[in-house]
């Protein structure tokens, strides 16, 4: 197992069903936001896009262009649900954390307009690793629901998407490594955390501001030992407390902190055609195969009676098959 802390908070967080947790929420400086319809992949918990695909060639694109004859997906054909608020708990944690205390942390303060975003989270560890997600004020969630439509945009398009990944901009992509996002969840501040190590059965505190100027004023510790800062973060950076006043909250939920995708699974075995999956659920965290070995058939692939694999669709919070 990964001690890398994105794959510790994906592992640890991605059974609340909300979707795949990013580790890295806030884009990249120049950067636009994550939004439905990004075709990208995820590096080191972050979400990088190659392009839009509900966008045109001449509209503004994350590299500044788009595959070889690329068609956006037209949203007048899609239905879209959101965006509207989803999740109104202040703390998402895994199932090792038990929580002891949240006093004085994450809670309204006058006037109401306002939320105060400082935290103050005690806790108890019942295993060796654990992560914690900080939203305020809420987490707002947009989807598109036209999953017949996704399916077969990508079936016709994916080949070029490949293509303009890799023999364009020369990143060495896998096929299963692109992602089409299908959902958000967005936030305005947040503060993430996770921990690999002797924790079971002992105490850890968060404490903090949430997008604060100074990185020292967001940390966790187990034990009275504090934790490397490459454990925890917060943000979007350049908020919070700046010469002892307290910036005015942020109304943009333009930090995602969980996405909901498509993706090309790449076949393992010569017999078998590639298969679509769509994934944003706690019941699979999608892993690579290669190297294992293994030359059977995964127990949820189907063989047909011609021997040919039939295309087979997952999705959080059921799984089910997409008629033709």
């Amino acid at each position: 197992m990964s001690t890398a802390p994105w794959d510790i908070y994906t592992e640890q967080l991605i059974h609340l069903g909300y979707g795949y947790p990013l580790w890295v929420p806030d884009p990249a400086p120049g950067a636009a936001q994550v939004q439905i319809g990004d075709v990208g992949w995820v590096n080191d918990g972050e979400f990088i896009s190659l392009f839009n695909a509900l966008r045109g060639e001449d509209d503004a694109q994350p590299r500044g262009g788009v595959p070889v004859d690329h068609v956006p997906l037209d949203v007048r054909d899609l239905s879209i649900l959101g965006p509207r608020d989803k999740i109104w708990q202040r703390v998402l944690c895994s199932r090792s954390i038990r929580k002891l205390d949240v006093s004085g942390g994450m809670s309204a303060s006058a006037p109401s307009s306002s939320l105060s975003c400082e935290v103050n989270f005690n806790f108890e560890c019942t295993d060796d690793a654990g992560a914690l997600l900080f939203l305020s004020p809420s987490g707002r969630t947009e989807d598109i629901l036209s999953r017949r439509r996704i399916l077969d945009y990508m079936e016709s398009h994916f080949d070029r998407w490949l293509e303009f990944a890799n023999d364009r901009l020369g990143l060495g992509l896998r096929e299963e490594q692109i992602m089409f996002v299908s959902g958000t969840t967005k936030t305005s501040r947040w503060g993430v955390a996770a921990f690999k190590g002797k924790a079971r059965n002992k105490q850890g505190a968060v404490v903090g501001s949430l997008g604060s100027v100074a990185s020292a004023d967001f940390s966790m510790t187990i034990s009275d030992a504090q934790l490397s800062t490459g454990h925890y973060r917060a943000g979007p950076p350049g908020l919070g407390v700046s010469g002892g006043a307290m910036a005015a909250p942020r109304a943009e939920f333009d930090q995602c902190v969980f996405i909901h995708y498509y993706k090309r699974k790449k076949r393992r075995w010569p017999f078998f055609p590639s298969v679509f999956k769509a994934a944003a659920g706690p019941h699979e965290f999608p892993r690579d195969r290669e190297g294992s070995g293994d030359d059977q058939a995964p127990d949820d692939w189907e063989m047909t009676s011609d021997g040919s694999s039939e295309e087979h669709f997952e999705r959080f919070p059921q799984q089910g098959r997409v008629s033709p």
